[in-house]
C-alpha cells in the first residue's frame, strides 16, 4: 500500500531489502538494494547493503568532474575539524557551531538574484595522513547537520550520519585556479603542511577562516599542549595561504600584524563578522517541555559560555556571594550555560564550597537551540565577563532575543555588541558587582534599556553572514596573484635556530619565526 501511495520512495525498497536479507533470500534483497540505490544514488545504507553482499559498486565521479564545473573553478571548504569533532561530541560548541551554521547556510542561501551560492561549491576533508583530499556529499553534510541541531538527539544517529559522510566520500584532486579554504580548526589532526604543498604547487589558492589568536596573545588562558600545537600549525598553515578571513575585524587586525612580524608575509585579511541569531531550524517554532520550563526560578539572569577560566566565570561567582550576602538570599538565580573547560579548578572549588551560593547558581550543559532560545527570552538580562574573544556569539544572540547585556569591554566584543550593551572591565571585580546589582534592582532602566534594544537593535543572520562569507572569499582570491612563489621568504639579519628547542617552541611564543629546518623540509 506504501509502494502504492509513494512508489519512487527508496526506503520502500531498503526495508524490504533487510527482511530478505535477514530470511537468507539473497538474489531479492540484491534487486530491492538495487532498486533503492537507483531511487537515491546517494543512499549510503544502499551501497552499504551491496558492498556487504559482495557487490562491486561503480565508483562515483568527482564533483569537479562535473558539467556544472568544469569549465569554472570551484570553491572547496575542508570541514575536517567539524567531523573530527562530532565523532566526539554530540552538541557543536565554539568553533564547530560557527562552522556549522556558515555550512548550513552555504546550503541553502541565494544571491540578491535569487541563485543558489552554492552552485560552484564541494565540501571535503583532507585525509592528512595519506595526504589525499576526500569530497562528501552535501546532502549527507545537511543531514549531519540536521541531526545535531535536533532537540533530541542519539549518539547512534550521529554516528550513522557521520558514516553516511564516510561511505559516501570521493577522491578529488584540486585544479588550478580552484579556491580551497578550511572553514574549522587548522591546528586539528595531524600536519596540513604536505597537502596545503600539494595545493600550492597546483595553483590552487588556499586560504583559511581564523577564529582567534588566543592561545599565541593569550596563552594563558590555555593549556601548555594546546598552545604548543597551535604555534606549531600556526606557523606552518600560515606560512602557505594565500588570504585569511577571520570573524572580526579585530581579529584581522592581530592575524595581520602577527603574520608580518613573526613570518614576513602581507596577504589578503578580511573579516567576515558573524550573526547575532541561534540558527534557524525545523524545530524553530516548537515550545520547550513543561518540566524544563517548571525547572527554572521566576527571575533569573543568563550566561552562556563554555566554563573555563578565560570566560571569567569567577567575576561572577565572586558577585553573586558578595550580593547573596548583601540581600538574604533574595536576588535572581544566576543560571550558567556550557560545557566544562580548563583553567577552571579555581571557580570549582569556591562554587562548592559555597554550594551554589545557597542554590542561587544553576549549572546546565548539552541545550538543544529550542532550549537555549528558551532562557534567552525569558531571562532579565544576560552576563558576558571574558577577558578575550574572537567574536562574542552569546552577546548577540541575547541582543537578537531582545535581551540586553551586561558584557566585557575587551577584544572583540563591542564590535558585537555596539551601543546595546553596557560595559564592564573584566579585571574589575567590584565595578562589575556593582553593574549587576544596579542592572537587577534598578527595573525601570533596566525596561528601557530592554525596549531600546527590542525597538532599534538590527540582527545580522547566518544567511548574511554565509552571502558576505562567499563575497569575501571572492575578493580575497581575486587579489592572490595567479602565479606564486612556493618556497618560504627568510629575512636578511635574522638567525635561524637548527636546534630542537627552537623547532619545538622553547620560550618563545612565536617560535615558529626560526624554524629554518621545517622551511628546509
Amino acid at each position: 500500500q506504501a509502494s502504492k501511495l509513494n512508489p519512487t520512495d527508496a526506503d520502500l525498497n531498503l526495508q524490504p531489502g533487510h527482511l530478505m536479507k535477514l530470511q537468507g533470500k539473497r538474489n531479492p534483497a540484491l534487486s530491492y538494494y538495487k532498486r533503492s540505490l537507483e531511487l537515491n544514488p546517494n543512499l549510503s545504507s544502499a551501497r552499504h547493503e551491496l558492498r556487504s553482499l559482495g557487490v562491486k559498486l561503480k565508483e562515483t565521479a568527482s564533483p569537479l568532474q562535473a558539467p556544472a564545473l568544469q569549465r569554472k573553478s570551484a570553491n572547496v571548504f575542508d570541514i575536517s575539524d567539524l567531523l573530527i569533532f562530532l565523532a566526539v561530541h554530540s552538541r557543536v560548541t565554539g568553533i564547530q557551531r560557527v562552522q556549522s551554521c556558515i555550512v548550513q547556510e552555504i546550503l541553502i542561501a541565494k544571491t540578491p538574484d535569487g541563485e543558489p551560492i552554492s552552485s560552484n561549491t564541494v565540501f571535503c576533508y583532507c585525509d592528512q595522513e595519506q595526504q589525499v583530499f576526500y569530497a562528501v556529499s552535501s546532502a549527507d553534510v545537511k543531514r549531519l547537520i540536521d541531526t545535531v541541531s535536533s532537540s533530541s538527539v542519539s549518539r547512534s544517529e550521529i554516528d550513522d550520519a557521520l558514516s553516511d559522510v564516510y561511505d559516501n566520500k570521493v577522491k578529488i584532486q584540486l585544479r588550478a585556479g580552484d579556491v580551497y579554504c578550511i572553514l574549522g580548526a587548522f591546528w586539528v589532526g595531524h600536519d596540513y603542511s604536505g597537502s596545503l604543498w600539494q595545493l600550492k604547487n597546483r595553483q590552487v589558492k588556499i586560504g583559511v577562516y581564523i577564529y582567534d589568536l588566543i592561545p599565541l596573545t593569550h596563552p594563558q588562558f590555555v593549556t601548555e599542549s594546546t598552545r604548543q600545537a597551535v604555534v606549531d600549525k600556526f606557523g606552518d598553515v600560515m606560512s602557505l595561504v594565500d588570504f585569511a578571513l577571520t570573524i572580526s575585524e579585530y581579529v584581522a587586525k592581530e592575524v595581520s600584524y602577527t603574520l608580518e612580524t613573526a613570518l614576513n608575509r602581507k596577504i589578503p585579511v578580511l573579516a567576515v563578522p558573524l550573526a547575532h541569531a541561534l540558527p534557524e531550524n525545523a524545530e524553530e517554532d516548537e515550545d520547550v517541555d513543561g518540566e524544563f520550563k517548571e525547572s527554572f526560578p521566576s527571575e533569573y539572569v543568563l550566561c552562556v559560555c563554555t566554563l573555563e577560566g578565560r570566560k571569567n566565570h569567577l567575576i561572577l561567582l565572586n558577585s553573586w556571594i558578595a550580593l547573596n550576602q548583601k540581600y538574604s538570599g533574595r536576588i535572581p538565580t544566576l543560571v550558567l550555560v556550557g560545557k566544562w573547560g580548563w583553567r577552571i579548578e579555581e571557580f570549582q572549588t569556591l562554587l562548592n564550597s559555597s554550594k551554589n551560593v545557597d542554590g542561587k547558581i544553576l549549572l546546565l550543559g548539552n541545550l538543544s537551540d529550542r532550549e537555549l532560545k528558551h532562557l534567552y527570552q525569558n531571562c532579565l538580562f544576560t552576563v558576558f565577563p571574558s577577558f578575550v574573544e574572537g567574536w562574542g556569539l552569546p552577546v548577540g544572540e541575547s541582543l537578537a532575543y531582545g535581551k540586553p547585556c551586561l558584557a566585557s569591554n575587551a577584544s572583540s566584543i563591542p564590535e558585537v555588541g555596539g551601543e546595546f550593551c553596557r560595559y564592564i572591565n573584566p579585571y574589575d571585580l567590584v565595578g562589575t558587582r556593582e553593574a549587576i546589582e544596579k542592572t537587577i534592582f534598578d527595573r525601570k532602566g533596566l525596561k528601557e534599556w530592554t525596549d531600546h534594544v527590542v525597538r532599534d537593535f538590527k540582527v545580522r543572520t547566518w544567511s548574511d553572514v554565509a552571502n558576505t562569507f562567499m563575497r569575501r572569499m571572492a575578493e580575497a582570491a581575486s587579489l592572490v596573484p595567479q602565479k606564486r612563489p612556493t618556497a618560504t621568504v627568510l629575512v636578511p639579519g635574522r638567525v635561524y635556530w637548527l636546534n630542537k628547542t627552537a623547532i619545538y617552541g622553547g620560550a618563545s611564543t612565536t617560535a615558529w619565526q626560526n624554524r629554518a629546518l621545517k622551511f628546509v623540509c
